[in-house]
């Protein structure tokens, strides 16, 4: 999104402002940048390889059991006792994903103001906030089965709020 304000000279509010209220109120823009999503699908793999082929194996899919079992939290995403080791020479019945990983809402921000000078010649004002609401963006869950940290998230994906400032002199 980028919205110019209606404030200051030709704008649609105080547009007979003199100049130095011009100067404070008038020029600005919002910009912003939304990103929102449900979740990452997981696929699920087994630590030992219990087929004896050489290729990567997948647990057992428990049938019946609900993958979402209890609430959500950072140290048990999923319900663990839905996954069993497959028997000797079996590739297991996981399918390649299932479920879903934390969802992720990002918002990053900024104000910009440009300041004539003189001639042909700007300053240029910018202020960003990236990650503004300051959300926790989980990454996936140990999706290993036969890790200590099964089903538990030990990363983010998304850095905390950050906060720049810049002045630009175009001539």
């Amino acid at each position: 999104m980028i919205y110019q304000l209606p404030f200051g000279k030709g704008k649609m509010f105080l547009s007979h402002a003199g100049r130095l209220s011009d100067l404070a109120v008038g020029g600005w823009q919002v910009n912003s940048i939304i990103t929102s999503h449900s979740g990452f699908p997981m696929a699920f793999t087994q630590v030992t390889n219990t087929s004896g082929s050489g290729i990567t194996n997948r647990p057992d899919l428990v049938s019946g059991c609900d993958l979402y079992t209890g609430a959500h939290t950072v140290n048990k995403w999923f319900s663990t006792s839905c996954f069993a080791t497959p028997t000797a020479q079996q590739l297991g019945n996981a399918p390649r994903t299932v479920g879903y990983g934390p969802q992720r809402t990002n918002v990053d921000f900024s104000l910009y103001k440009k300041f004539a000078t003189f001639e042909s010649q700007n300053v240029e004002f910018h202020a960003e906030f990236f990650n503004i609401l300051n959300h926790s963006q989980f990454g996936l869950p140990d999706q290993g089965f036969g890790n200590a940290t099964f089903g538990a998230i030990s990363t983010t994906v998304h850095e905390n709020r950050q906060v720049q400032f810049a002045l630009k002199y175009l001539f």
